[in-house]
């Protein structure tokens, strides 16, 4: 499946997938398979983790929650 985006960013801000799961509440192996790719976290997931890293959701899973905002006149 790729790099994910998950990973460099943990990579850029020095910090391990363990670190990561201790500020989060979630599982080591929770968060090694987001980090890899072989699952997608919930939208609650993805926001624990994108409030701990200090970015927007969409920055952290572009693939997975990228919203298009949409005009009244799109509709």
């Amino acid at each position: 499946m790729g790099t994910s985006r998950l990973k460099v960013i943990l990579v850029e801000k020095d910090m391990s997938v363990l670190e990561l799961a201790e500020k989060t509440g979630l599982s080591a192996r929770s968060i090694s398979r987001f980090v890899n790719g072989h699952t997608t976290p919930t939208i609650n997931n993805a926001y624990k983790i994108s409030d701990i890293l200090g970015l927007h959701i969409t920055k952290v899973f572009p693939n997975v929650f990228n919203y298009k905002r949409i005009s009244r006149n799109q509709i």
